[in-house]
């Protein structure tokens, strides 16, 4: 997630540099970029935790061993399932946000607005 937030500072380093030029200061630049990626996870966790209430509650697997033993199994989404899943999604938005969001607030201007990815 850290290195998919870093790639998308990287690759929006002129807009944020233009907005800084245009008078937003360092801490409503890190702050827009910290929200983007908070609302993103946010998004993506709640896509996962239905898709994986959806797609394998109830689903049941059986596996053969050594010496013809089974195991069985049934996976369950339990609400504590999805409580964890939709923290862990969070704790991903908001420290793999802040790193990127502090690099695109220390971004000096100059060496922004000359690259383009």
């Amino acid at each position: 997630a850290l290195n998919t937030m870093m790639s998308s500072v990287s690759d929006r380093a002129v807009e944020i540099a233009t907005l800084r030029l245009l008078g937003f200061a360092r801490l409503p630049a890190f702050a827009a970029t910290w929200v983007e990626a908070v609302l993103l996870s946010a998004a993506g966790a709640a896509l996962g935790v239905v898709g994986s209430h959806l797609a394998f509650d109830g689903w049941q697997a059986s596996t053969m061993g050594a010496n013809n033993t089974r195991m069985a199994f049934q996976l369950v989404v339990t609400p504590d399932v999805i409580l964890t899943a939709g923290l862990l999604g969070l704790a991903v938005g908001v420290i793999g946000g802040a790193l990127p969001a502090m690099a695109a607030a220390r971004l000096p201007l100059s060496a922004a607005l000359r690259a383009r990815g």
